[in-house]
């Protein structure tokens, strides 16, 4: 037989809503996040590579230098 403490949690509606509402904030900041990062990956796609070097990044390091 499992032990339990007695106390069941009930969560209210009002419980889900925040929950719900955290849930969409996050959802949204990671987006917005995520669209700011894939910004700053195509402006260092749009340098030369003399800058690229310049920065110390080679092309082929650029997605991994801004999401990493």
């Amino acid at each position: 037989m499992a032990y339990t403490s007695g106390h069941v949690h009930t969560h209210t509606s009002s419980d889900l809503f925040h929950s719900s509402w955290d849930w969409v904030v996050h959802q949204f900041k990671t987006f917005r996040h995520r669209r700011q990062l894939a910004r700053a990956e195509a402006e260092l796609r749009g340098f030369s590579d003399e800058l690229l070097s310049d920065i110390g990044l080679s092309r082929g390091e650029i997605h991994d230098a801004v999401w990493n």
